[in-house]
């Protein structure tokens, strides 16, 4: 199984008062469980390390936030190569998305992924060409 997981779902599971923490932690939990392939941008750990440093107003958490997802090991690593950029650019100009969003929609659809986030605009657009869920609609498609 490969997955595509936003930044905002990692991001999510890591605080207990942030919306979409507990479908995030329960996404987490039985998706790692599984041992998917997850098919990441290395923009994954930059979005993680900016924004939790951002919220705490300290570095070494946001550094840890990104150590701790990169050092889950059923990673596959996709560069902003060539491929992965015009994809992003055709996503992000054909349906709106932004900068970031299309990048993860893009891994996802060279991937053929299942693309995970709870921006919904994201699951919106991207959804016309993906399969796209919240992390919840992924529990309740495996039960």
């Amino acid at each position: 199984m490969n997955l595509t997981v936003d930044a905002n779902v990692w991001l999510a599971a890591r605080d207990p008062h942030e919306p979409g923490y507990l479908e995030s932690t329960r996404f987490l939990e039985l998706a790692l469980a599984t041992k998917p392939n997850l098919m990441s941008p290395v923009l994954l750990p930059l979005e993680i390390a900016s924004a939790a440093a951002r919220k705490t107003r300290d570095e070494d958490r946001g550094l840890e936030a990104a150590r701790e997802v990169e050092s889950i090991p059923f990673h596959v690593w996709h560069a902003f190569d060539n491929g992965v950029a015009t994809a992003a650019r055709l996503l992000a100009t054909r349906y709106f998305l932004r900068a970031a969003d299309a990048v993860y929609a893009a891994v996802a659809i060279t991937t053929a992924s299942t693309l995970i986030s709870l921006d919904q605009d994201l699951l919106t657009r991207a959804g016309a060409v993906i399969p796209a869920l919240t992390p919840q609609g992924w529990l309740d498609s495996q039960q």
